[in-house]
């Protein structure tokens, strides 16, 4: 399109993952523990509000249901629009990371002990945290591009549950995912 208005200097650079660092894992389940991860900035664009609205009810259901989240956030305007949320209650209140996110949690009337938040990490060890999963939850409401969290996931063959809409689009399907199609 750029090149359709004269505009020469310009390329395509596709979002995509480092199959050095994420390809197929091929580890046993643990019979303890059902593990769910997910992953983005807390913030309601990703739907982790819904991912925490849904953890209630399964915790609560199920005693060996924990949740492994990289929600971390560095940007505070963006995680207050929580505040809007009617799936769960928002303050953001607290020292670090850990005291916010457990205060969130205890407002929500959720399991913080069930509940691993996990702080910034380098990329290279994701792998290593998404091994110790069993199913990824993308129930974003909005990606401009695609979601690369939700694509190293899949790169190391994790199952997934996503959001079929906007950038998710591009990499789910009925043959790679239990597809959200309506939120």
């Amino acid at each position: 399109r750029m090149r359709e208005k004269g505009i020469t200097n310009s390329g395509v650079l596709i979002q995509g993952i480092d199959p050095g660092y994420f390809f197929p894992i091929k580890t046993p389940k643990s019979p303890e523990k059902f593990v769910l991860f997910s992953g983005g900035k807390f913030e309601p664009r990703k739907g982790q509000d819904l991912v925490l609205d849904a953890f209630k009810a399964l915790q609560d259901k199920y005693p060996d249901m924990v949740l492994v989240n990289c929600w971390h956030n560095l940007w505070p305007q963006s995680m207050d629009l929580m505040a809007s949320s009617k799936w769960i209650h928002y303050e953001r209140k607290g020292k670090n990371w850990a005291e916010i996110m457990n205060h969130i949690y205890a407002l929500n009337g959720l399991d913080a002990e069930r509940i691993f938040t996990i702080d910034l990490v380098p990329n290279e060890t994701q792998r290593d945290l998404y091994r110790k999963t069993d199913l990824g939850i993308f129930p974003n409401r909005c990606e401009g591009g695609t979601n690369l969290v939700l694509m190293e996931y899949m790169a190391c063959g994790k199952p997934v549950v996503g959001a079929y809409s906007t950038g998710q689009r591009d990499v789910l399907s009925k043959e790679n995912a239990l597809l959200l199609e309506d939120i």
